[in-house]
């Protein structure tokens, strides 16, 4: 394996491989912030929306977790639950578990959610993480998070998407190129970031997101956010089910 590539921004990639890892974990929050739009706005909805499903007592499950930030928000809104979060990467988890080091109820694990055992849960988020899953395995993985879903309760997913057409795929891409540059990324580090990514995020349509999550039992599928081409997936395993 060969040492690791900059790309602009911490980033760990190399041929054949990606990882957020090293400096990426310590720089990692600032990053997805620069580069996700409305990043911390989904922060605040995903935490709005847990109460209507996290009881007291209840699990909560971030899955890919990263440095824990959401993490300790979820912690903090819901005190009385237990709030795990799940992430594969170690660098991140260490930085993750300083950081939840004093929030009661919250824990962090280093693990694959493909192979972790989830416990019955009200509420699973995954944050921008499924489109890291390689396709041919990403439905395995959400009908597995689906899985720990306790009637009533629900799975949030939120996911950079492809445009339904050519066109608005165009328009969406240069959109968000703007974006990038206005958060003081360079032409050469937009470039690397996107060089670096090839074959490693690869996303799907919205419909094609909406019909995976109904196909792993999730009866009520519903946009809650959308900005360019980044959305936000509500699905509720419904308690009459």
């Amino acid at each position: 394996m060969v040492a690791p590539l900059p790309v602009g921004d911490g980033i760990a990639a190399r041929p054949g491989g990606w990882r957020f890892s090293g400096a990426a974990a310590h720089h990692f929050d600032e990053h997805a912030a620069r580069s996700i739009p409305a990043y911390t706005l989904g922060h605040d909805l995903i935490v709005s929306l847990s109460d209507f499903f996290v009881r007291p007592g209840g699990r909560v499950y971030d899955v890919g977790c990263s440095t824990g930030a959401l993490t300790a928000r979820l912690a903090a809104r819901h005190p009385s639950a237990t709030v795990v979060g799940v992430d594969v990467e170690p660098d991140m988890t260490a930085v993750a578990r300083l950081r939840l080091a004093e929030v009661a109820g919250a824990e962090v694990v280093d693990a694959d959610a493909a192979s972790y055992d989830f416990q019955r849960a009200d509420l699973v988020v995954a944050y921008y993480t499924l489109q890291f899953t390689p396709v041919e395995r990403r439905a395995a993985l959400v009908a597995r998070l689906a899985a720990a879903v306790r009637p009533g309760g629900a799975l949030l997913v939120f996911e950079k998407t492809l445009a339904a057409t050519a066109r608005m795929q165009d328009l969406a891409a240069q959109a968000y190129a703007e974006h990038k540059l206005s958060g003081g990324y360079s032409p050469s580090e937009i470039l690397a970031k996107a060089h670096s990514l090839r074959g490693v995020l690869t996303p799907l349509t919205s419909a094609q997101n909406v019909a995976m999550l109904h196909r792993a039992g999730l009866e009520s599928v519903e946009v809650v956010h959308r900005h360019l081409l980044f959305e936000g997936y509500l699905a509720i395993r419904e308690a009459s089910a």
